[in-house]
């Protein structure tokens, strides 16, 4: 989807991550929180259809008419919340490093998954007949309504990476990998994220950085009827606030 589809469905978004560091150990959390909405109109018909008198083919023919129409409309949210332990190999990350330095950590720990799809569907149709009738003319209107929601909290195991090279003085490159699950809450159980950029100093506190990021969720429960998939990917930009 282009940016003006995504930006019309989204209702709420939040991403972000914390940590500190003591020594080379250190602890790391992240939150991120995406919800938005969409509508279809997944099916509308029209039909027009005689209706023959096998008794008096002489009279005149009644006709019956049909339009009809199926929407939907879907609130989707999805929260995660890490939560790891970290070590640092390699020196400390800051806004402006050595060219040619490299920092690298590894973590593990958990990933807490709430997620939730809630579908309304209207179904409507509108029937009429035309002709002579014997109740003179007959007009039916029929409508109905159906809705399903599904949610699941689950909690997976996490590990990751992520390293960062100093190109220069003011300008970085890193990049950040993890996974989580590994079907241990279901009969299909894992998500994961790469992310690969550039950061640019701003000062010897802050940095800007522009990446690509991909994030994909992948689950059903061990009876296999419910499931939940979930991917997405584009460009990202943040600010980054590093302090002794």
């Amino acid at each position: 989807m282009n940016l003006n589809d995504v930006l019309d469905m989204l209702t709420g978004v939040f991403s972000s991550k914390v940590a500190v560091e003591k020594g080379r150990f250190g602890l790391q959390a992240g939150l991120d929180h995406l919800s938005f909405r969409t509508s279809e109109m997944v099916s509308s018909w029209q039909s027009s259809n005689p209706i023959r008198n096998e008794r008096h083919p002489r009279l005149p023919q009644r006709r019956i008419n049909s339009a009809g129409s199926i929407k939907s409309v879907t609130d989707t949210e999805q929260t995660l919340f890490d939560l790891a332990l970290r070590y640092r190999g390699g020196a400390i990350q800051k806004p402006r490093m050595k060219p040619g330095a490299i920092s690298f950590v590894g973590f593990a720990g958990m990933r807490l998954i709430d997620a939730s799809l809630d579908m309304d569907v209207s179904f409507k149709d509108d029937v009429t007949f035309e002709g002579i009738l014997s109740s003179r003319k007959l007009q039916r209107h029929i409508e109905a309504e159906a809705g399903e929601t599904w949610h699941n909290t689950w909690m997976q195991p996490l590990v990751g990476m992520n390293t960062t090279v100093a190109l220069g003085e003011d300008w970085q490159a890193f990049l950040a990998m993890d996974a989580g699950g590994f079907g241990l809450n279901g009969k299909q159980d894992l998500s994961g994220t790469v992310e690969a950029g550039l950061a640019y100093a701003l000062g010897n506190s802050a940095q800007i950085s522009l990446a690509y990021r991909y994030f994909g969720i992948e689950y059903s429960a061990h009876n296999g009827r419910n499931g939940y998939s979930s991917t997405q990917n584009g460009v990202s930009m943040g600010f980054r606030w590093l302090f002794d």
